[in-house]
């Protein structure tokens, strides 16, 4: 019984870990590009480069969303 309680709590140490990993990998080279671009300071550009954030970040909410529409679907 104390053997399986070990085990349970070395995987949930072990999936702490893979999921720090997850929050701590860098963003991509176009993630940086636009968040450098909308801290410009001329106005206008640093409109059209949170706009342009911001689609992106739409963009990819939506691909990774049908993405798991799919994997769901195919699950069952």
């Amino acid at each position: 019984m104390v053997l399986k309680r070990n085990l349970e709590r070395e995987k949930k140490i072990e999936q702490k870990n893979k999921q720090k990993e997850l929050l701590d990998e860098k963003p991509s080279k176009i993630e940086i590009f636009l968040k450098k671009g909308s801290e410009h300071k001329n106005v206008i550009i640093r409109t059209f480069f949170q706009a342009s954030y911001y689609i992106w970040m739409f963009l990819a909410f939506l691909v990774g969303g049908i993405i798991s529409m799919v994997i769901a679907a195919a699950a069952g």
